[in-house]
Order: C-alpha cells, then structure tokens, then sequence
C-alpha cells in the first residue's frame, strides 16, 4: 500500500471506495494487521486481515469489524532499475530511507521497514527492505542493488589524454 499517501489513506481510500462513506483517520482505530489463515486465504482471496473499530468520536460508525485485503509485497520492486541513483554505504535505516523514498516516489517510513544499513557488495550499495509485522500495506522482504559510483578505471578509454 503506501503508493498513493499512507499506508492508512490509501486503506482509508479503499474502505471509502468499498463502502461509499467517506471516513477520515480519526473515525477508525486500526488494529495490528495479520497474514490470512489458509481458510481465509481461500474464502476471501486476499492475503491480510486488520481489526477496526470506531473511534469514539466518528460521527459515521459504531463497532468494530474485520477487513480482509491485499498488503503489498516489497518482492515485487527488485526489478527495478537503480543503476542510475547513488545510495550510501554503512548508513542506518534514516540515512537511506530518503534516497529510496525520493527516487521510488513511494512513501515508505521508518514505521513501515525493519531496521538495516546499507551495505557495500562488490562495488554497487545494496539496501534490504523488510516490512514489519505490523505493516498496514506492506509484507515481505527485498534487496535494492544501487547502481553506486562510476569505478575510475572505467571512465577513460586509456591512460593518455589528449592535448588541448
């Protein structure tokens, strides 16, 4: 989830869409989500189930009730292209979580990912993204292989420069 605004707006958006009412945050209390039961799995095709309940002031529902839904797989953004972004090495979740955040466009946040640093693999800074249990939208686990810096070995076609 978290594509659009939150990992709440956008299932707050779904919810809307699903109910035709039109809730805000502080009219639902979100519980922590959990993986589907096989049973569930395949009564309700979806992968996730959260408990909600009314908040105390929503003036548009009372109780509590369960969604099933479809949390996002951070798998499924290892084919991405980042050969062109530079990312740091040996830095904690807040020194990279930026980079990542503005060159995917997806607004992931330290409540979203496990702690990792980054780290340097043959050359290239890799990143492991990995969702909390308690992800509202997202699940799973992926390494981004950033493309890094230029190595200078390569960046001449020999070892002697013209004169100007």
């Amino acid at each position: 989830m978290s594509i659009y605004v939150s990992n709440t707006a956008d299932l707050l958006a779904m919810i809307n869409v699903t109910s035709g009412l039109g809730f805000v945050a502080s009219d639902l209390v979100f519980g922590t989500p959990r993986p589907t039961t096989q049973a569930e799995l395949t009564q309700y095709g979806k992968n996730s189930v959260v408990a909600i309940n009314s908040a105390a002031g929503s003036t548009k529902s009372v109780g509590f009730t369960k969604i099933f839904y479809d949390r996002l797989d951070l798998k499924s953004l290892e084919n991405i292209d980042l050969t062109s972004c530079a990312c740091p090495s040996d830095v904690a979740l807040a020194g990279w979580l930026p980079v990542v955040v503005g060159y995917l466009n997806i607004p992931f946040t330290t409540t979203d990912l496990v702690e990792h640093s980054s780290s340097t693999v043959t050359g290239k800074v890799n990143v492991q993204l990995e969702a909390k249990a308690g992800s509202l939208g997202w699940i799973g686990t992926v390494t981004l292989k950033f493309g890094g810096y230029a190595d200078i070995a390569t960046a001449f076609n020999g070892d002697t420069l013209s004169s100007f």
